[in-house]
């Protein structure tokens, strides 16, 4: 093809044309890749967590054994298991605990506190009162409540700036992830909502 004819518009507008085509048939291919390299955080907490954890001995057949034993909560069955291990890891024993159940750990009321603070209308409390979050004692109602079997729900104090008073005591579920009481009276073991 002679020269003067590659130079014509008909000719750039051809070449324009292909090289668009390959930079918009390349555009999902780049976009998948970038979005496999991102990291993506885990912003839920891990679906069982170690409540407590300590090492014993037990008889068997008249010699002490050493075990390490573990309650784990499981917040998506929300129940709490006992188990035990032996020093080579195997499993002696496993039971599930319904009563009783470990205090709060630090994560948890953490969680909690997180949860309270994501709320739109408790968080505003919190900002605007400059609220103290406090406590995390445990709350376990009876069936067909918020607090009921399989729940894992911690009272959470809403305390005023300056220590000198409660402004809100708020009912955390941790197995949903939700406040189960926004605003928490109790009486004679009934809750009450506001």
């Amino acid at each position: 093809m002679p020269r003067a004819f590659r130079s014509t518009p008909t000719f750039l507008l051809s070449r324009v044309a292909g090289v668009l085509a390959v930079a918009i048939a390349c555009t999902p291919v780049l976009g998948s890749a970038q979005t496999r390299r991102t990291p993506q955080r885990d912003v839920l907490p891990a679906p069982t967590r170690v409540l407590r954890s300590w090492t014993d001995t037990i008889k068997v057949d008249g010699r002490d054994i050493a075990r390490r034993v573990n309650i784990v909560f499981d917040y998506r069955e929300g129940v709490a298991t006992e188990l035990a291990y032996d020093e080579a890891g195997r499993l002696l024993s496993s039971r599930r605990l319904t009563t009783n159940l470990p205090r709060p750990t630090p994560e948890e009321i953490a969680d909690a506190i997180a949860i309270v603070r994501a709320d739109a209308f408790l968080g505003r409390i919190v900002s605007r009162a400059n609220a103290r979050p406090e406590g995390g004692f445990l709350l376990e109602e009876e069936a067909g409540q918020p607090c009921g079997p399989r729940t894992r729900c911690l009272q959470i104090l809403l305390m005023a700036e300056n220590s000198m008073g409660l402004l809100r005591r708020v009912v955390v579920d941790l197995t949903k992830r939700v406040v189960a009481y926004a605003s928490y009276v109790p009486d004679d073991g009934k809750a009450g909502r506001e």
